[in-house]
């Protein structure tokens, strides 16, 4: 394969790795229905949660707006498992080295420090003007803000970090282990 072909693939391999590390760790902390009914003081939040992986319907306690973002958000969260899976698939089909490993693992480490790093209210909105339209900002008083407060998204996002700290580490160190039994092999 010509030298820039590598190059095109390096670099496709690191995008696939970090959006897999990111999307898998959205989605497993977000269809996680235990997690969510640990976070929430709400009855219905497992038939939210199973509304969320298309097996049950979506909970009459809402009214219209919070059901239209509440089906946004499905439709976000469905595409981002989509993006877990397309890219685990390229992931699979493309050979990565150690360095493609390595430096997936240090970029989605800085995105998300930097991420983590913003005021929670700016990475908050940033996150919601991204994913949705003008539907997402709703009364302290409303149903949909009593089935999610603001401490349970930031719980929520503190694990996604975690999980995402997790797997970076696990990939750079694998990177690390494969440079060294290649090391050691020659």
């Amino acid at each position: 394969m010509p030298q820039k072909s590598l190059i095109y693939v390096g670099v496709l391999s690191i995008i696939l790795l970090v959006l897999f590390i990111i999307s898998f760790s959205v989605s497993i902390t977000a269809f996680n229905k235990p997690l969510a009914k640990t976070l929430s003081e709400e009855k219905q939040t497992a038939q939210l949660i199973d509304f969320f992986k298309n097996k049950d319907s979506l909970p009459d306690v809402f009214n219209s707006e919070e059901k239209s973002h509440l089906i946004d958000v499905k439709n976000v969260l469905n595409f981002i498992l989509s993006i877990a899976l397309v890219s685990l698939l390229f992931l699979l089909i493309l050979k990565l080295d150690y360095k493609t490993l390595i430096i997936a693992g240090i970029i989605t480490i800085l995105i998300t420090l930097i991420i983590a790093l913003l005021p929670w209210s700016l990475s908050f909105d940033l996150m919601h003007n991204a994913f949705f339209t003008d539907n997402w900002s709703f009364p302290a008083d409303s149903k949909i803000i009593s089935f999610f407060p603001e401490s349970m998204f930031q719980s929520y996002a503190f694990i996604i970090f975690s999980i995402i700290f997790l797997l970076s580490i696990i990939s750079i160190i694998t990177g690390i282990v494969i440079k060294k039994y290649r090391f050691l092999k020659t």
